[in-house]
């Protein structure tokens, strides 16, 4: 487990664990309670939006390229002590590079997504 991000109202932590086999965002009841996973086809670096709504992470994209790439994704949250989220849909079309310990991304305070976009570079591309 790590990249723990307490919600907004303090009632769940949304966390990315290996538990299930491969790296997956879950949010649990805070202080304890029952968890549930949120992303359905990988996560990491879960971030709430402020107003504790809707919860961001980055799912792995399929590519050609060596380097590991992700891609935003957003899930409608009803903040609350019952676990209520939607289905986990993508932001927009992006190549984003994952870095540690911090996220390679944020969210401005009117809930906008915000991140450095990777452009390939020629020795990148493989052609098929």
């Amino acid at each position: 487990m790590d990249s723990a991000e307490l919600s907004p109202d303090g009632h769940w932590m949304a966390y990315r664990s290996d538990d299930s086999g491969a790296d997956e965002i879950w949010a649990q009841a805070f202080p304890a309670g029952e968890r549930h996973r949120v992303s359905a086809n990988g996560g990491l670096s879960p971030a709430w939006a402020r107003n504790g709504r809707e919860l961001f992470f980055l799912m792995p994209l399929l590519t050609s390229s060596l380097l590991p790439r992700l891609s935003p994704m957003a899930v409608d949250f009803t903040s609350g002590t019952v676990f209520k989220a939607g289905v986990p849909h993508k932001l927009f079309e992006a190549k984003i590079h994952p870095s540690s310990p911090q996220r390679s991304y944020d969210l401005t305070p009117g809930g906008e997504f915000i991140a450095a976009q990777l452009k390939e570079r020629p020795d990148e591309i493989v052609n098929s």
